[in-house]
C-alpha cells in the first residue's frame, strides 16, 4: 500500500516537473505577454455572443505547430483537453476552422514570395524557409489536400474531448481530471463550456438553499481548480449571464437570453467565492451593431498579421488592406465586442467571425 502511495506521488511529481507546451502566443491582442500558467480565465456574455467561436479560435491556435513547411503558421504545439457540458461542440467545425487557418496562410505566403519577387514589401516573419514554403506551393491539388488532412490528423491527437450529459457525470470528471492531466503532458490548455451548464439543475435538485449549493461548487473548484494551478495549465471557461443587476431595486434577478446586459455590469457570482477569487483574467462578449462587409476588410490584414505573431502590419506588394473574395456594397458581417478585465486593467476590442476564426479590427 505504502509503495503504490509514493509511486502515485512520484508520478504527479514528474507531471508537475514536466515542461508543457508554452502559451506565451495564444493570442497577443487578447493576452499581451501570453496567459501566464495557472491563469484561469472566464468568457461571459449572452446568447450568440461569440463565446464558443473564441473558444475554438485558441483550441486551433494551441492545436496547430508553430511552423509548418516552410511557414510560420502561429500555433503553440501544445494539447487541449476541452470539456463539452453545453453540448454544442462539432468536430466538423474545429476541422474546417483549422483547414480554412491553413489555406489562409498558404495564401500569405503566396503573396508574399510573389511580393519578395517584385520587390515590395512582406512580412519577412511569415516565411521560415523559402524552399520548403515552394515546394508546397508547386504541388497539385490532390497532394496540398493530403498534406493539409495530415497536419489535422497529427494535431487532434492532442485533442481531448470530454462529453458530459448530467450534473453528477460533469462534477465527477472535474473532481478526478488529475489523472488525465498527468498522462497527457502535451496538454497546456483546458477549455469548458460551459461551467455553468448545470446550474438551475443543481439549485433545484441539489441543494435546499444558495448556501448549500455554494459550499457543494466551493468544494468541487477547490479540488479541480488545486489540479490547475500545480500542473501549471491554462484554464479557459464560458460562463452563461444568467443574473443581472436590478438597480431599481438594489439585487440581483434572473437575466432572460434576450436581455442584453450591460458591459462591465457586476453580476452575481452565482458560481461560488472560490471560483470567484480564482479567475485571474475575466472577457464579456458583447454584440454590436453592423457594418458594410467593405468597411471590416479595409484593415483585415491585421489580423493575419496578429496570427502569425508579428508586431508589424502585414503588407503584401500593392494588395495591402485587401481581403480575399468579392465584396458587394450590400454584404454585412456581425461586429462583437470583446472587455478584457485583468489586473483592474480593462480592454475594449472588437471583431468579426469568419470561417477560420475570429478576425481583431483595430479600433476607430
Amino acid at each position: 500500500m505504502m509503495n503504490r502511495i509514493r509511486t502515485a506521488s512520484g508520478r504527479a511529481l514528474i507531471a508537475r516537473l514536466q515542461i508543457r507546451p508554452s502559451l506565451i502566443k495564444l493570442d497577443p491582442c487578447l493576452f499581451p505577454g501570453g496567459p501566464q500558467p495557472g491563469e484561469i480565465i472566464e468568457v461571459t456574455g449572452n446568447t450568440n455572443c461569440g463565446k464558443s467561436s473564441l473558444s475554438l479560435r485558441l483550441i486551433v491556435t494551441v492545436l496547430l505547430p508553430h511552423t509548418w513547411r516552410g511557414m510560420n503558421i502561429g500555433g503553440c504545439d501544445g494539447g487541449v483537453i476541452f470539456l463539452d457540458s453545453d453540448l454544442h461542440f462539432s468536430i466538423l467545425q474545429l476541422e474546417n476552422m483549422m483547414q480554412r487557418r491553413i489555406r489562409r496562410f498558404l495564401k500569405l505566403s503566396k503573396d508574399a514570395i510573389k511580393s519578395k519577387k517584385n520587390g515590395y514589401e512582406f512580412d519577412e516573419e511569415l516565411i521560415d524557409d523559402d524552399h520548403k514554403i515552394k515546394e508546397l506551393l508547386h504541388s497539385d491539388k490532390a497532394s496540398l489536400k493530403t498534406e493539409i488532412d495530415n497536419l489535422i490528423k497529427q494535431c487532434l491527437k492532442s485533442f481531448f474531448y470530454l462529453k458530459c450529459t448530467v450534473s453528477s457525470q460533469f462534477a465527477i470528471t472535474l473532481l478526478s481530471m488529475n489523472e488525465l492531466i498527468m498522462n497527457k503532458t502535451k496538454v497546456s490548455l483546458i477549455v469548458i463550456d460551459s461551467i455553468s451548464a448545470y446550474y438551475w439543475h443543481d439549485k433545484t435538485y441539489r441543494a435546499e438553499s444558495w448556501y448549500k449549493l455554494e459550499q457543494y461548487y466551493n468544494g468541487i473548484f477547490k479540488v479541480f481548480l488545486s489540479h490547475v494551478k500545480n500542473h501549471k495549465l491554462v484554464l479557459l471557461s464560458t460562463r452563461q449571464s444568467l443574473f443581472r443587476k436590478d438597480y431599481q431595486k438594489h439585487r440581483y434577478v434572473p437575466c432572460m437570453e434576450e436581455e442584453e446586459s450591460e458591459v462591465g455590469m457586476i453580476e452575481y457570482e452565482y458560481l461560488g467565492k472560490h471560483w470567484a477569487s480564482f479567475v485571474t483574467c475575466r472577457i464579456h462578449l458583447s454584440k454590436l451593431t453592423t457594418v458594410p462587409e467593405d468597411d471590416i476588410t479595409k484593415n483585415d490584414m491585421i489580423s493575419d498579421n496578429l496570427l502569425s505573431n508579428s508586431s508589424n502590419s502585414v503588407t503584401v506588394g500593392n494588395n495591402a488592406n485587401k481581403c480575399e473574395g468579392s465584396v458587394t456594397p450590400d454584404d454585412y458581417r456581425q461586429m462583437f465586442s470583446a472587455e478584457v478585465i485583468k489586473n483592474e486593467k480593462k480592454t475594449k476590442l472588437v471583431f468579426t467571425i469568419h470561417e477560420d476564426g475570429l478576425r481583431w479590427r483595430p479600433q476607430s
